[in-house]
């Protein structure tokens, strides 16, 4: 009787999980780099111009493909606080107005090239507007990463292999992506900071440099890597909290080093089935 109602419950439990699988919400992943390159960034690179006819031209290839999936929900690297704000921008977008509007309010500024470059209104304004989306939603949660105060901590603990390991691959980083800047097209330098590969290494990182930081007693790298992923679980929580019941499909634009992190979020979290956009660009 007990073998007959372990079997039982595990063929519930099989079909219950057969049943998540099937219901799961398509999570489309996209990380990129920020279009308007603001310099705040450790690893240091050249501008890509993504104003060029070519880069338009796959902006709205990609933008099409994803208009074709069909996101419930598009969410963004901006500050939930600022929601409306969002919003009132999105509004000028579809309405046709936004150029108009930055061209008047931010030429000759310092946040022009943010307004008129940065891959929100690029490829997510974009895309959501293809995807017949009234709003755009805002998911970040802005956090002081203490990143000059962990490097004085490194000089001052006289770490200096680690300060040489740390320099040498910001140095490299750099080459590698100034060098794929030069030769890659838009849609390669989009997919190449999506590759697994790239997740891994940026990931790595802050385990690998940033978390030894400091003496036995001092823990600022830690700290410092525990508020890289308090963000990242703070916009991954305001992710969960706006999917409703009825959302079969989500994307999530963010720089590269945020999805890197929510993909392990995901995968972890095993409810989303991630869809990358490589696999979007196959289709007809």
């Amino acid at each position: 009787m007990n073998k007959l109602y372990t079997h039982f419950l595990l063929t519930l439990s099989l079909m219950s999980a057969s049943l998540v699988i099937q219901a799961q919400t398509q999570a489309l992943l996209i990380g990129t780099f920020h279009f308007h390159n603001p310099g705040g960034d450790v690893v240091k690179q050249k501008t890509f111009d993504v104003m060029s006819a070519a880069s338009q031209s796959e902006l709205e290839n990609i933008a099409d493909k994803i208009g074709k999936f069909h996101p419930d929900k598009i969410f963004v690297e901006w500050d939930y606080k600022d929601q409306k704000g969002l919003d009132s921008l999105y509004q000028l977008y579809l309405n046709g107005t936004y150029d108009t509007f930055v061209e008047a309010k931010y030429e000759g500024t310092k946040r022009y090239n943010f307004y008129k470059k940065n891959e929100i209104m690029q490829l997510g304004f974009r895309a959501a507007k293809k995807a017949g989306l009234k709003q755009v939603n805002a998911v970040d949660y802005p956090m002081n990463i203490p990143f000059d105060t962990v490097m004085k901590v490194i000089n001052a603990s006289g770490q200096t292999s680690l300060m040489n390991e740390i320099n040498k691959t910001i140095a490299e980083q750099a080459k590698i992506t100034n060098d794929k800047i030069s030769k890659f097209t838009l849609t390669d330098l989009i997919k190449d900071n999506n590759a697994a590969a790239y997740r891994t290494m940026n990931n790595g990182l802050y385990i690998k440099y940033f978390n030894r930081a400091g003496l036995q007693d001092n823990f600022v790298g830690a700290d410092g890597v525990t508020t890289w992923y308090k963000r990242n679980l703070y916009m991954y929580s305001l992710i969960q909290k706006a999917i409703g019941p009825n959302d079969q499909r989500i994307m999530i634009l963010l720089g590269s080093g945020h999805v890197s992190m929510i993909k392990k979020f995901i995968d972890d979290e095993q409810i989303f089935k991630v869809v990358e956009l490589e696999e979007l660009l196959k289709k007809k």
